[in-house]
């Protein structure tokens, strides 16, 4: 977010975030935004983390506890939203934004980029965060939906559909975050009708080819994404997917996207085998997180690589006291290894120095790893 500086603390009770207006922004908190900034402060509000405001030599910090929480960005990193999972956030989205009402604070200040919204790793609950400002969360919600799509399951259609209407709405100039709910009552009424049994005299007295087409326009209430909808907009979906998502091909995915098809097509030459949760290929890269206390070895064998306690998110599980669901995350950036604490509690160690709350430190052959005393020595 402009005019603020973030920064991350690790205490020894809590991990936190700090946000620190410039110059021109805190003149506008002590004055345009005095009373947005008191209510913050001095309410729990359903949904929203509520900060700590320190008020030192005429400066403003917010800070907020993020223990045990995670960034919803890192979440998508690690794994894919199904459509149950989406529809939870969007309601809490909505769900939040109403809460604001009780104390006279605007929806548009929500911040929904998704590196400052935060859940637990079951994605069973959201904390948001309240910034005041001039400038409303439209473009936010754009990218933010953007984020879903480009991390969602491909073959889920109806995950794609849905998503996609939302993205298509929240491109309204008179958008207000609110609007999504119309749109998911809207997409439960469609899974309802097509539920709903036929009777046989409805079938006799309907013409086929007047159900038909109201087959066609039940289905295309999202517009231009199916074949054989020439209209205009088609272009504009195709172009924007094959941004989103990395080797989209329109003809294929037009081809599975059909509403005369009553299943999601797959074409043969486009399955293959299972791959890794990361999304990236094995490599025999020959780094080796080799033990020098007890356990036993970790092979990195590809990257991103994240170690932690939650099987289903990790890549190695480590499970011993004071690890972390997810602890700690290897990843390459320009050619170069990296390692990063992962908002854990008890942090990490590189060369007997913590490492700061989201601090990412460069690693050579040599150094050591200490998560929780268990003592690793790089090998590469």
């Amino acid at each position: 977010m402009k005019d603020l500086k973030v920064n991350y603390l690790r205490n020894l009770k809590s991990n936190l975030l700090i946000f620190e207006p410039e110059e021109k922004f805190l003149s506008e908190l002590k004055t345009k935004y005095a009373f947005e900034v008191g209510m913050i402060e001095h309410n729990c509000i359903k949904s929203f983390l509520r900060p700590t405001i320190k008020r030192i030599n005429g400066k403003l910090e917010l800070c907020y506890d993020i223990s045990s929480l995670q960034p919803l960005s890192r979440v998508l990193e690690v794994r894919t939203l199904n459509t149950d999972e989406i529809k939870s956030f969007i309601i809490d989205i909505i769900s939040a934004t109403k809460a604001l009402e009780e104390f006279l604070l605007e929806a548009s200040s929500v911040v929904l980029d998704p590196e400052y919204i935060f859940t637990d790793l079951d994605l069973k609950r959201y904390s948001f965060l309240y910034i005041p400002r001039s400038e409303n969360n439209k473009e936010e919600m754009k990218l933010l939906l953007e984020n879903i799509l480009n991390n969602i399951n491909k073959d889920d259609k109806d995950c794609l559909i849905m998503v996609y209407g939302m993205l298509k709405e929240c491109r309204k100039r008179d958008f207000v975050i609110n609007d999504l709910e119309e749109l998911l009552d809207g997409n439960s009424q469609i899974e309802e009708n097509k539920q709903e049994p036929v009777s046989v005299n409805e079938i006799e007295t309907e013409n086929p080819t007047e159900c038909r087409d109201k087959k066609k326009k039940q289905f295309n209430i999202f517009g231009g994404i199916f074949k054989g909808n020439k209209s205009k907009e088609q272009t504009e979906e195709e172009e924007f997917l094959e941004k989103v998502f990395e080797g989209y091909e329109p003809g294929v995915s037009l081809a599975c996207l059909n509403e005369e098809k009553s299943v999601f097509e797959v074409r043969d030459e486009e399955v293959s085998n299972t791959v890794l949760l990361t999304d990236i290929k094995p490599n025999k890269s020959g780094r080796v997180l080799k033990s020098i206390n007890g356990s036993e070895d970790i092979e990195i064998n590809y990257l991103p690589f994240i170690i932690g306690k939650q099987d289903r998110i990790c890549d190695y599980v480590l499970d011993a006291d004071g690890v972390s669901r997810i602890h700690l995350k290897l990843f390459k950036k320009k050619g170069v290894l990296y390692a990063g604490d992962l908002n854990s509690r008890n942090g990490t160690y590189i060369n007997g120095k913590k490492l700061e709350n989201e601090e990412n430190i460069e690693l050579n052959t040599g150094d050591t790893i200490n998560i929780c005393g268990i003592i690793y020595r790089l090998e590469m």
